[in-house]
């Protein structure tokens, strides 16, 4: 046992932050990866923490991008000889360098690597944590599993930082550029299994790299319905049939039907969330149920019950399930494990 905390202090000092005093900015700048620990997730925990956290996505708020799109261009790099750390600067993404460096995700349930940000700038997801009976109270990405490491809060508080601080162009047209390598088995991809949409101007850009990408179907699942609702105004209606923006109801057992609400004792849903829905053919929605008589019963809504169970191994691959991808699945529906 002291062998082993002689080495660990020795990797603390070769570290170039003190974990007894560093913010949220000292993460996203310090070249090198942080140690083993949780002490990223504990800091975020104070109320310094939460409010760097909170500036860094008011910041996101400020994206400069058009709502009504753009047609990206490819990404080329300055120098191909050197396109990893050219990547690394427009990302962010994970502390290490060399070919371990990466500012994908790899969740244990989903068919390919995500790109994903911290759930300490979610907007409308960081309210319902406080909310009893919400989808987003008991949130898996918060402060649980393999969430809760440094290594992972550094990855994800890079990026966020990148989105904010690279040019918007460049970032949108990296990511369409990099997201055909990591589907070429499974032409399916996932942003934020961890995050949220931090704007209306970052949901345009989702929506182009979607575009850029035509074979690819992106899932979005989001709680910001208002950012979507303005997308889908300022382009008419017209969405590229392979983005596929999944609203999360923000009740568990929630319907789009008020009179089943109230039947089932559930808040009633805002009407705008159930136009947005309705009157789009191109927004999904999602919905979290604690027993299969909540299921949807609505034959004119094509819907599916996910079948992954919580056990480790299982997974979306080995139910040989894309449902949450595809456009034609109207409803998604999640057992509350």
């Amino acid at each position: 046992m002291q062998a082993f905390e002689t080495v660990w202090d020795l990797i603390k000092a070769s570290f170039d932050l003190d974990l007894d005093d560093f913010d949220l900015y000292d993460a996203v700048n310090v070249d090198s990866p942080f140690p083993k620990g949780t002490e990223l997730m504990e800091y975020m925990k104070t109320p310094k923490g939460i409010k760097e956290a909170g500036q860094m996505g008011a910041k996101a708020r400020r994206i400069d991008y058009p709502l009504e799109g753009m047609e990206l261009p490819d990404f080329k790099p300055k120098d191909p000889y050197n396109m990893q750390n050219e990547l690394r600067d427009i990302f962010g993404g994970s502390g290490v360098k060399g070919n371990k460096w990466t500012q994908f995700s790899s969740p244990s349930k989903m068919i390919n690597r995500t790109f994903s940000l911290p759930t300490h700038t979610c907007g409308i997801g960081g309210y319902l944590r406080g909310v009893e009976d919400s989808v987003c109270e008991a949130c898996y990405a918060h402060n649980t599993g393999n969430y809760r490491f440094n290594a992972v809060q550094q990855k994800l508080l890079r990026n966020q930082d990148r989105l904010t601080t690279s040019d918007p162009e460049q970032w949108a047209s990296a990511m369409a550029g990099s997201i055909p390598q990591e589907t070429a088995n499974f032409p399916v991809f996932r942003f934020h299994d961890s995050g949220d949409i931090q704007s209306t101007q970052h949901a345009s850009m989702l929506a182009d790299i979607a575009a850029k990408n035509p074979d690819v179907m992106n899932w979005i699942p989001t709680r910001e319905w208002k950012m979507i609702d303005e997308l889908s105004r300022a382009r008419g209606g017209d969405l590229p049939s392979n983005f596929v923006p999944r609203i999360s109801l923000p009740m568990v057992n929630q319907t789009l039907d008020n009179d089943e609400n109230e039947r089932r004792g559930v808040d009633t849903l805002d009407q705008r969330i159930i136009d947005l829905i309705q009157d789009n053919e191109g927004v999904k929605h999602s919905t979290v149920i604690t027993d299969p008589k909540y299921a949807n019963r609505n034959s004119e809504m094509k819907s599916v019950v996910c079948p992954v169970t919580p056990a480790k191994k299982d997974s979306c691959q080995n139910r040989r399930c894309k449902a949450c991808y595809m456009p034609d699945i109207d409803l998604s529906e999640y057992k509350k494990h």
